[in-house]
């Protein structure tokens, strides 16, 4: 039982190390896309390179796609573990404890599952930004039509 604990314990420090380092990562790669998009955007105002633009949205937007889905992927794999987890939880507090009611058994059942519970959401609000950044990419694909467009006005007004 002792060695059971400490396994637990280690098991769960490592576990918060890993969401510790995840979050990070997160916050890093957020970053990153915010001055990807931003030197796009910088680069969109000058004409002369539009056709540079277009290459990178593309290529980021691929890259963005291939992450977004590897994201799903882990995601999904998390999804199927908590749901696991809940019902052998679930099932535990109904057969071993005196719960009898389902509000306070799923209470017990969220603050054991917590880091878990945690994973899952960190993942779920990643998976949003990408999907995000994948359409801030889809827009400046989209005025690069339109710069063009305003560019032949202006040279042919003048």
């Amino acid at each position: 039982m002792i060695e059971e604990e400490n396994l637990e314990n280690n098991y769960s420090e490592k576990e918060i190390d890993k969401k510790e380092q995840l979050y990070e990562r997160f916050a890093r790669e957020r970053i990153e896309w915010y001055e990807k998009i931003d030197e796009m955007t910088r680069k969109l105002r000058d004409i002369y390179q539009v056709s540079e633009v277009l290459v990178d949205v593309l290529s980021a937007r691929q890259k963005l796609l291939d992450y977004q889905h590897t994201i799903f992927g882990n995601l999904s794999k998390v999804n199927a573990n908590l749901r696991d987890a809940k019902r052998k939880k679930f099932i535990h507090y109904t057969t071993e404890s005196d719960l009898r009611l389902d509000k306070e058994k799923n209470l017990f059942i969220e603050t054991d599952l917590k880091k878990q519970i945690l994973l899952q959401e960190l993942l779920d609000s990643h998976l949003k930004f990408i999907r995000e950044t994948i359409e801030t990419c889809d827009r400046i694909h989209y005025s690069v039509k339109w710069k063009i467009q305003l560019e032949e006005y202006r040279r042919s007004n003048n």
